[in-house]
């Protein structure tokens, strides 16, 4: 009878114990930082040693080569006193590429020394919810390209003597705002791209500062508004309206579905 009260015993403070812990899900890691060169010699090292949601620093200076990123995290640059330089072997001469969700670049300068047809700043491919904010791009073919990518931010870069600053393809719904695209073939260009917005973009000494293509009238609806400007001149970008004057000192003028304009 001792032996079955103790039995007893035993297992009501088993449950007791069982009661008083929850259960326990997976403990995940907490993001961390990697310091480039502290941690890891190179860029890519870091991003391939990195863990989702971690913060790669990199500190000033130059650093070469080129960077794939296929998981989350954010690449940082020292108050844009980091300088990336693509070679032109990996990545077809593309010098950052991101091809997975919400990756944030921010506070680089990137440049190619031997701009080619294919060299690439920034390369957004396929990529959704990513932030390219205060980077400075110059002597690419393309600053910042976007390919199938969506609901992205593009914000506050100096992008010049590229010749394309900014290219967009087949890319919907993205925000670009305070962008500054000078020196170019083509400051901005949207191909077969809807329902984007631009604010406060500014587009200087460009041979074709803003373009628009695309083989049905949907691709033409987007958010431009008189923010943006051509050599300090707004952009009148007009969707569906009618019997409006055209203000005088535009510089540029696209009317997209529109009746009655004068």
């Amino acid at each position: 009878m001792k032996e079955k009260r103790t039995t007893l015993i035993l297992l009501l403070i088993l449950c007791s114990v069982l009661v008083s812990f929850p259960e326990m899900g997976i403990v995940k890691a907490e993001p961390k930082t990697i310091v480039v060169p502290s941690d890891y010699s190179t860029i890519q090292e870091a991003v391939d040693n990195a863990a989702e949601g971690d913060t790669i620093f990199v500190k000033k200076g130059y650093h070469f080569g080129s960077v794939f990123i296929k998981k989350s995290l954010s690449l940082v640059g020292e108050a844009n006193e980091t300088i990336i330089v693509g070679d032109d072997y990996r990545l077809n001469g593309t010098i950052i590429v991101i091809r997975h969700d919400n990756v944030n670049i921010t506070g680089f300068t990137i440049r190619s020394n031997k701009p080619t047809s294919s060299r690439r700043g920034i390369h957004l491919l396929h990529a959704r919810y990513c932030n390219v904010s205060g980077n400075t791009i110059t002597n690419c073919a393309v600053g910042i390209w976007l390919y199938g990518a969506s609901q992205n931010s593009i914000t506050g870069n100096n992008l010049t003597d590229n010749r394309y600053g900014i290219n967009i393809n087949i890319s919907d719904t993205n925000t670009f705002v305070g962008n500054v695209a000078a020196e170019g073939l083509y400051g901005i260009r949207l191909i077969s791209s809807t329902n984007n917005t631009f604010r406060n973009n500014n587009m200087t000494n460009n041979n074709f500062s803003f373009e628009l293509s695309g083989g049905e009238e949907a691709v033409f609806f987007n958010d431009v508004d008189d923010s943006n400007t051509i050599d300090d001149k707004p952009i009148c970008y007009w969707v569906n309206r009618s019997y409006e004057t055209v203000p005088s000192d535009v510089e540029y003028v696209i009317l997209v579905n529109c009746t009655g304009i004068t």
